[in-house]
Formats: C-alpha cells, structure tokens, sequence
C-alpha cells in the first residue's frame, strides 16, 4: 500500500483526538468487525467491506503495495479453487466456497480502512487504531454482559441478528449460559474478545500515563475478561497462553526498568480494579456460579491434570483423516458435513482436509504465515503492532486444532486490519518507531 499522498486531501482526513470523523472512522470499524447477518446474504461485515474498496479504490484511486497483492491474489486463487472443487464434485454446499470469497472482500475491506486510518491520525495512526479495537471489543463484552443479566434484551439482540436460526441451538446457548452477542460463535467469539487482553499491554503502553488512565484501562480488561467467560473457555485458555508473551515482547531490553515502574504504576488500580470486581461478582445470578465458574475450573485442568479434560478427551476422537486419497489431496468442497466427506469432527484442520485437502489447506495458510513473518519482521520499527499482530494471528492458529478458526468473518476483520497496518508501516520506512509510536510512557 504505497503511495497514499492522495487521501490528504480529503475533507474531514485531519486532525487528532475523537473528532467527528474519527468517531465516524470507529463506527465503521465496529461494524466491520461486529456487524451482522441481515438476511442469508446481507452480511452487514461484506457490505462495509465493499463500500470500503469502492470508496478508497475506486473513487480515491488509491494503489496496492506488492505485499498486499501477494495476500489478495492468495486469497482470490483459494476461492477459485474452492469454486472449482465444488463443480468437479457436484456438491450442493457452498460454505467453504463462500467463506473464502468473503474472506478476499473482507481482507480487501481491511486495507481501505487502514488507508483511512493513516489519514485522519497520521503518525499516530497505529496508537489510534489499537485503542479502537480495543475500545470496540470492550463495548462488545459490556453488550454481552447486559445480555447474560438481561432475558428481554438478550432475545431483542437474537431477533435482531437472527442468531436462533445460525447458531447450533444447545443448552447452554438456548438458555443463556452462554453468550454469542452480535456474532454467531461461541468458542469462537471467546477467542475474538481474548484480542482485547492481547491489546492491554500496548494501552498500558501508548496511554498509560496516570492511575487514572490505568484504572479505566485494567476495569476495560476485566470485563472484557468477563465476557470471555459468558462466551468460552477457550479465549481464557489462549489468552493465559499468549499474554505472558505479548507483554514480554511489546518492551525492549532497554526498557526493563520501566517496565518495572510501569508495573508498580498500574498495581494500586489494578488491586482497586479487582477489589471492585470482586464485590460485581457477588451479585451475579445463581446460574453464574453454578455453571460459569465451574466450566472456568476445566481451564485450570489443562495445566494441573496433563491436559486432559473432558473437551480435550472428546476433541481426540475427532481427529481422523479421509478414507478416499482424492479427497485427502483435494478435498470434496464440504467442510466435512456432506456425503462426499463425512466426518463427526469439529476440528478445524481435520474439517479443512475433507473441503479442500492438503493442497487447498496449504494455500489457505499462507496469507497467515506470510502476515507472521512480515509482522515479526517489524519488530524493531513498531513493536507494539508487531508482537501484536503476530499473538493474535496464532492465537486463531490455536484454535483451529478445536474447531475452525481461521478465517473466521469477525476474527478475520481484526485481523485484516492488523496485517494491512503492519504492511503498511513496512513500506514507508522513513517512520521509524519513535515517530509512530510517540514519546515512550514507561
């Protein structure tokens, strides 16, 4: 993405702080990443990605760097093949078709909305774009919360999103033991909001200046951290993983001494934040406790019990591989459901293998092996989006051992975004790290 001189000249591009077009830009990235199924195919994600390219594209005339055309002609060869797969098969299903073609337009969608992004905050883009995720997830784990406590909400924002009829309707869903909120997963939504815990460190680092700040930063994660819990166990179990990680990463060497202050800095709120939480939970319904904090304790199982648990033991038997060698090398075009490749699996990789077989699976992992590598590539230049970008991108790695997890319509937006900003700061190097990210808070 080379070349973006021509968005300087668009009205309401300047300036900084939360003016009315920032605001705007948050709104539309809200809605790129939470928004919903209107109908079987108005897709309110698809449509925002499709006026993003068309405005920033067509009418703006912006240009593509290599790196990102390498992504999108990646993506539109997965499609074609998927497409071609189906034909040969004669098979009627087209979801794995369809997810790889949204997938192009959605990634397509991502590059627009950071090309704005650059634009309206400039050097700071990269700062500004980290606190809106982070401010979108938050607001999704508060809409989730409000409708664990709240019947009549809850089923106003089903209606609204037609969840009853996508979602599979098992008991814990059906009777609100857990959450999807405006998306259609639940293992898989845990994980999308576990993105919020990831994004804590680099708050802490680009606005982690008073107790103030602090205290609101560590409250956000907690309830983000509550979320998770009404959603799935297997964003607490990724983010225990990969936060260690993140927030080791995101500081340099040079750095350990603030690092340190910067941890005694944010311990007062934080005993506050969690002292305050304490005394929410208390008031929480029954059901909370009886079925939330216990499925909680299956998490600590994989640490203290060799990593068997009832999900681990039952995911074992799901992994098993095509009988037919064509389609273990090609693929039947259903994502392990039909006829042509039935298999009682929920596994990701295993679901991938019979849809489009090792070939097509290879192709599918690229893009994100290749945003791996560019993103670990700028680690020196811009830190935070880098360590970041890398975490998430294996985290939805993660999950697809358990169910599929790559490509998934709201994790994807996240993690378009992500990848085009990291590619983006990869072709201008003239911004050097302490231009993007600022005088450092430690």
């Amino acid at each position: 993405m080379q070349e973006m001189t021509s968005l300087s000249n668009i009205p309401g591009c300047r300036g900084d702080g939360m003016s009315l077009h920032s605001l705007f830009l948050f709104f539309i990235l809200f809605i790129f990443i939470y928004g919903w199924k209107v109908t079987d195919i108005l897709d309110l994600i698809l449509l925002t990605s499709i006026f993003l390219i068309f405005y920033v594209f067509v009418l703006l005339r912006a240009r593509l760097s290599r790196q990102i055309v390498f992504i999108l002609a990646i993506l539109y060869g997965l499609s074609l093949y998927a497409f071609l797969i189906i034909a040969l098969n004669g098979t009627s299903e087209l979801q794995f078709a369809m997810r790889s073609a949204r997938s192009l337009i959605n990634f397509g969608g991502g590059v627009a909305l950071v090309y704005l992004y650059h634009r309206q905050h400039k050097e700071e883009f990269v700062k500004q774009l980290i606190s809106h995720l982070f401010i979108a997830i938050l607001l999704h784990g508060v809409l989730i919360i409000a409708m664990y406590l709240v019947d009549d909400f809850r089923n106003v924002i089903y209606q609204l999103t037609s969840a009853h009829s996508i979602v599979n309707n098992n008991y814990p869903f059906m009777n609100g033991l857990r959450i999807t909120g405006l998306t259609y997963g639940l293992a898989s939504t845990s994980v999308l909001q576990m993105f919020g815990i990831l994004l804590m460190p680099a708050m802490l680092y680009y606005w982690g200046k008073s107790m103030l700040k602090n205290s609101l930063i560590v409250l956000g994660t907690v309830i983000i951290l509550l979320s998770i819990t009404l959603a799935g166990n297997s964003g607490l179990l990724l983010s225990i993983l990969l936060l260690p990680f993140v927030s080791l990463m995101t500081f340099s060497r040079q750095r350990v001494l603030g690092v340190i202050l910067k941890s005694i800095k944010i311990s007062v709120p934080s005993i506050i934040v969690i002292v305050l939480s304490q005394s929410v939970l208390s008031f929480m319904p029954d059901q909370f406790h009886r079925y939330t904090i216990e499925k909680v304790g299956e998490v600590g199982e994989v640490f203290t019990n060799s990593g068997e648990t009832s999900t681990t033991i039952t995911l074992m038997d799901m992994y098993h591989l095509p009988n037919n060698v064509t389609v273990f090398l090609f693929g039947s075009g259903e994502l392990g459901r039909g006829e042509a490749g039935n298999t009682p699996s929920d596994v990701g990789w295993i679901r991938w293998i019979f849809a489009v077989g090792i070939f097509g699976s290879v192709i599918m992992v690229i893009p994100y092996l290749y945003a791996m590598w560019k993103a670990l590539g700028l680690r020196s230049k811009q830190r935070c989006l880098s360590v970041l970008t890398f975490a998430i991108l294996i985290g939805s790695f993660l999950l697809h051992f358990k169910e599929v997890g790559l490509y998934n319509r709201n994790a994807w937006s996240v993690q378009s975004v992500l990848i085009s900003a990291c590619l983006f700061v990869y072709n201008h190097k003239n911004l050097k790290e302490d231009q993007i990210e600022g005088e450092s808070t430690l």
